[in-house]
């Protein structure tokens, strides 16, 4: 089942599921909402809108549409039925190959030599890159009007798109308000049972526990459903708040570093966490990617950093989590990837500093 999320149990605390009306065989979908309106406008232009359905094919994708056109096909399936083979030392799995591309976030989208291309969005941990565990973002005009959230490299790459998918997004995403939603992490979680862990509007909160609670939880990332959507028409606006006269299709994948609470950034404990709920996701969309190669032609692929730059071991945390993904994912399918680091000018030279470290030597 794809997309499960941790619910309360019966005396309302928070990380122990139990079994909710919406869990089963018929219902295998956490798409709460299946159809909705959307509206957007462009700087001193007429708002455009329309509305989006959603049509289940099996228990871990559907199709998004619009006005009876595909928008989107969405993948959420769990990476693996059996433990993943990792260690967490990231050395000696350098990340030679990976080329940095610097730019922004809605110009490399909607760049035609980028059609087919998947680009791996900063977000939490249900798809949305809300700024904090208690805004609930609703609409797409939100988005667009506060200048706050439009820095955001998550929230751009949203409006990038078809604004059927956003919005879709939006009021699908696992929040505070609701009982169940898009939650990458939520089939992890249901198997640690562990009232320590709370999922809050795509946040993770981490109180402190040992090392034997991170190792079980580890054990059990395979079951993360990252979440993937494909065939992406790029027709929303532009950074300039415009929208884009382009017209072509990518696929989209989100990637949280799994925020976590001011007081724990320095806990090896929690920071240990953030780096590998981010493995899995860069792994999944990795692995994605290198399953829908072309035969004989490699297929691109931009990571988004997550995060705030500003925050303690920001660089580091990127850079390790994305050499463990491609360790993870192995030499054969590294092969079959063209991988970019997708960087703005504010990231570029202490970034770059960083992923030398691995390998990394294309930052120009």
């Amino acid at each position: 089942m794809p997309c499960f999320a941790i619910g309360r149990d019966r005396n309302g605390v928070c990380g122990i599921p139990w079994p909710w009306k919406w869990w089963s065989h018929d219902e295998p979908h956490l798409v709460q909402q299946r159809s909705g309106r959307w509206v957007l406008a462009a700087i001193g232009g007429s708002p455009r809108e329309g509305g989006y359905t959603f049509k289940k094919l099996d228990e871990s994708s559907g199709l998004l549409l619009d006005g009876g056109e595909e928008v989107a096909r969405v993948i959420c399936k769990s990476l693996s039925h059996e433990e993943l083979k990792w260690t967490r030392s990231a050395k000696g799995h350098d990340l030679t190959g990976v080329t940095i591309t610097k730019s922004e976030v809605m110009q490399e989208m909607q760049k035609a030599s980028n059609e087919g291309a998947y680009f791996v969005l900063p977000s939490q941990l249900n798809g949305v890159d809300a700024p904090s565990p208690e805004r609930v973002l609703k609409s797409l005009e939100e988005c667009k009007s506060d200048a706050t959230l439009f820095e955001r490299r998550g929230i751009r790459g949203h409006l990038a798109l078809h604004p059927a998918v956003s919005q879709f997004l939006l009021d699908n995403a696992r929040g505070t308000s609701r009982g169940s939603g898009l939650n990458s992490v939520g089939k992890v979680l249901e198997s640690i049972n562990s009232d320590r862990l709370e999922f809050q509007n795509g946040y993770l909160r981490v109180r402190p526990e040992s090392e034997e609670s991170l190792r079980v939880l580890v054990a059990n990332l395979h079951k993360t459903q990252p979440l993937i959507l494909e065939d992406v028409p790029v027709v929303g606006l532009q950074h300039s708040k415009l929208f884009t006269s382009s017209f072509h299709l990518v696929h989209v994948a989100f990637a949280s570093a799994c925020p976590l609470d001011q007081r724990h950034r320095s806990d090896n404990f929690h920071e240990e966490l953030s780096r590998s709920i981010l493995s899995v996701q860069y792994l999944g969309a990795l692995r994605r990617a290198a399953e829908k190669a072309a035969e004989n032609a490699r297929q691109k692929v931009f990571l988004v950093p997550p995060g705030d730059p500003g925050e303690k071991y920001f660089y580091s945390r990127i850079s390790e989590s994305m050499s463990r993904a491609v360790a993870l994912l192995g030499p054969e399918d590294f092969r079959k990837l063209e991988v970019h680091i997708l960087l703005e000018e504010s990231d570029f030279d202490e970034f770059c500093s960083e992923l030398m470290f691995y390998g990394v030597n294309l930052c120009s």
